[in-house]
């Protein structure tokens, strides 16, 4: 494997990321590129890494919403692909799923709406009655 310093990333021709054909060998205190993570994501990558002892450098915008790369120093680059093997990313949702949970959410607010207005008319006109 060769190694890209402007992008961490472990490749056997070109950088995927930027193309480039100028790679070198891998040292062992260069930081590999591992994952992408995002904010809330459990397990988190950065967490398990540094239970188990391997340093992590996080880079990106640490703001509210933002994902950060994952970078590990190459010499546990083997220990940190086991350890991602033993906890894989969650299963995402196909674009039918997210579209049908997005319309049942709809579907559901809308609903309590109109009980919430129909609740209130039906208190409304039962303190008119008592009134009258």
């Amino acid at each position: 494997m060769l190694y890209c310093p402007k992008c961490h990333i472990l490749s056997d021709k070109a950088c995927p990321i930027c193309g480039s054909e100028s790679l070198r060998e891998p040292e062992e205190k260069d930081w590999v590129y591992v994952r992408t993570e995002k904010p809330g994501e459990e397990p988190s990558a950065s967490a398990l890494f540094q239970e188990k002892g391997i340093p992590v450098l996080r880079e990106g915008q640490e703001t509210p919403g933002a994902a950060v790369k994952i970078l590990i120093p190459f010499a546990r680059v083997a220990e940190a692909s086991a350890l991602l093997e033993e906890y894989p990313e969650k299963e995402k949702l196909s674009p039918g799923k997210k579209a049908f949970w997005k319309a049942l959410s709809v579907v559901l607010f809308l609903l309590l709406i109109a009980l919430t207005v129909y609740a209130t008319d039906f208190v409304a006109g039962w303190f008119r009655s008592l009134l009258s």
